[in-house]
């Protein structure tokens, strides 16, 4: 019966994810968007090894996330705003498994009080339950997996499978989330161990997590297998080379700033910004404070759930500010935002040791702990469907994402005056505005590549054949054409040019 409920309330979710997608206006996705639908496009059809691209010409781990959103994304008519959708769908499941299993195994109090935080959290970061980004699709799930594990930890060996796919999912999307992602599967061990030496139902469960996590890291390995080490070896190289981190007192100030994030006045929706750390001096001991006292309350109340919930939150913080040492160039604010929402739940778990004793009548009474539940959830899919809408509605007046539809319809008619078989893209000098261009070339079904030096980007699905008898070259605001080249379109946001593939 648990199970009919789980797999109604997933359909009901998906249904209402298709909704949202179909009535929203056309969008066209520029910019990492526009590589995130091109992502889920190639993942539709199949074509996908590799995880999120990243600007150091290596990937993230897996392309797990882009197969989650392409059966909506198709089921939508490939419309754009099915990744928007799709994020949608993914925050608040991940937010109904973070509720559920702390109603199941903590008390209501907690529930109560994480519920809320995380609550505050994304009405306070405006867009991020429906963001598509690669950097904030993956905050909810973590903060889901963590409290999964928690309960995995404390004996539900039955959520084993369930903890092996959302951290997959999240280890494969975001790479800096793999550290703090190690942290509660070590603290599983001896769950697992247990779970493996008794003669019950806990052996099938490992199985069936080994299984699971074998299914979704097979592309990892088929890419890997392929390619001599491929991706993986891309990222051993990369990370094994040193070069130039930053200091502990650096990444300190980074990592307080952030875990006390929920408490600022200037709390946004990073966007990929330097972080500046100033303007909060009372952050490093309200961090250091919000990172033990989860543990001391665990430990007090002696409540297995608990007690591995406060030590996995605040182990996975404390390997978070390491891992901030690790990276290269200045501190982006997106790189941080995980620690924010971990410290978040942390201040969740802190808010409970004073809610239980405001909530004891909750504790007693279902009805009213279930009205809890009901509400907070009711709560998350209004902010969530409040920020699809305004997520929509600023990607549908981007300026240029309306040159994007007449500017295929000229390539097009000049391919079809060229009788062009393929077709090479140069789009060193405007990325972003070229990549809804070459995903609607594709689903076009015209033969399309790209110049060898943005294949990091759009994958060695778009590498030139050496058959192309066309080039085009897409640039920025209006140019005037080369010797050598004609102009295809221009208009005040991008033009694109022609010349012979030799040139």
């Amino acid at each position: 019966m648990k199970r009919a409920w789980i797999a109604g309330a997933i359909l009901v979710l998906l249904c209402a994810a298709l909704a949202l997608a179909r009535s929203a206006p056309p969008i066209v996705n520029t910019a990492d968007n526009g590589v995130t639908e091109l992502y889920v496009d190639l993942a539709s059809h199949g074509r996908l090894l590799v995880g999120p691209y990243s600007r150091f010409h290596w990937h993230h781990p897996g392309p797990l996330y882009f197969f989650v959103q392409a059966p909506l994304y198709v089921a939508s008519g490939r419309a754009g705003a099915a990744l928007y959708a799709g994020a949608w769908a993914l925050n608040l499941a991940a937010f109904a498994l973070l509720l559920g299993t702390l109603a199941e195994e903590g008390s209501a109090a907690l529930t109560a009080g994480v519920g809320i935080a995380v609550l505050v959290l994304a009405w306070r970061m405006p867009d991020v339950l429906a963001s598509p980004w690669t950097a904030h699709v993956t905050i909810l799930p973590y903060l889901a997996y963590v409290t999964a594990a928690a309960a995995a930890a404390a004996g539900r060996t039955d959520l084993l499978p369930v903890v092996t796919f959302v951290a997959s999912f999240v280890a494969q999307t975001n790479l800096s989330l793999v550290p703090a992602v190690a942290v509660p599967l070590a603290l599983l061990t001896p769950a697992i161990v247990r779970a493996l030496r008794s003669p019950g139902t806990g052996g099938r469960h490992v199985v069936v997590a080994a299984a699971v996590a074998l299914l979704v890291w097979l592309p990892v390995i088929a890419e890997m297998l392929m390619h001599r080490g491929g991706n993986v070896a891309a990222l051993w190289t990369f990370f094994a080379s040193g070069g130039t981190r930053h200091s502990f007192r650096e990444a300190f100030a980074a990592w307080s700033y952030t875990v006390v994030g929920v408490a600022r006045s200037n709390l946004e929706l990073p966007g990929g910004k330097a972080l500046d750390p100033s303007g909060a001096p009372w952050a490093p001991a309200a961090a250091v404070v919000i990172t033990a006292l989860p543990v001391a309350l665990a430990m007090r109340g002696k409540r297995p759930f608990e007690a591995w919930l406060g030590a996995m939150v605040a182990a996975s913080l404390v390997v978070m500010l390491w891992s901030i040492t690790r990276i290269v160039d200045p501190i982006g604010d997106y790189q941080v935002l995980p620690a924010a929402a971990l410290g978040t739940m942390a201040a969740g778990i802190v808010l409970a040791g004073v809610a239980r004793a405001v909530f004891r009548g909750v504790e007693r009474n279902s009805r009213q702990r279930y009205a809890l539940l009901a509400a907070m959830y009711i709560a998350a899919c209004a902010i969530g469907v409040i920020q699809f809408r305004r997520g929509v509605g600023l990607q549908q007046r981007l300026p240029w994402a309306a040159d994007v539809g007449p500017a295929v319809e000229r390539i097009e008619a000049y391919l079809d005056s060229r009788r062009s078989r393929a077709t090479v893209v140069d789009v060193d000098r405007a990325w972003s505005q070229s990549v809804p261009i070459v995903l609607r070339l594709r689903q076009h079904h015209r033969r399309i590549s790209v110049t060898p030096g943005n294949l990091f980007m759009f994958t060695d699905v778009f590498a030139p054949t050496g058959k192309e008898d066309t080039r085009l070259t897409v640039q920025p605001g209006r140019q005037a054409a080369a010797a050598g080249s004609a102009t295809i379109f221009d208009s005040f946001t991008i033009s694109v040019l022609s010349r012979s593939p030799d040139q």
